[in-house]
């Protein structure tokens, strides 16, 4: 019963921010005009970050943190290694790309309209420390 109890699981503290790009409906006077976009006749906010993790968030080992988006025939995520707690663009200092995953859909296979974006940590004693 060692997973049903976290309290026997030592927790660490994040020593970085993790993220991926997204596409938002664009909100006035909170998102920069010059990411403005009109797509499909919706008014959207392009290049925004979406936190899978903060620095200083308490994870667990094996611990794991799932985010939802919407399918599109492809999409690309980017992921990003965050420095910079107040970044909320990918383009904002301290924010450097690790990586990206690009999916194409298959027309011949049926899919649901969401996409589940996973991201599991397993903590490395050599960089993490227990709270």
């Amino acid at each position: 019963m060692y997973d049903l109890n976290r309290s026997d699981t030592p927790a660490y503290k994040a020593k970085h921010s993790y993220a991926v790009n997204i596409i938002k409906p664009f909100v006035v006077n909170t998102h920069p005009i010059e990411k403005f976009v009109i797509k499909d006749d919706k008014r959207l906010c392009t290049d925004l970050l979406d936190y899978l993790i903060e620095e200083n968030d308490c994870i667990r080992d094996n611990e794991t943190v799932i985010k939802k988006y919407s399918l599109q025939d492809s999409i690309v995520i980017n992921m990003y290694l965050v420095h910079n707690l107040s970044a909320k663009l990918f383009k904002d200092d301290g924010v450097s790309k690790c990586g990206s995953l690009k999916l194409t859909r298959n027309e011949d296979v049926q899919l649901s309209k969401e996409l589940l974006v996973q991201i599991d940590f397993v903590v490395k004693e050599k960089w993490s420390r227990p709270l």
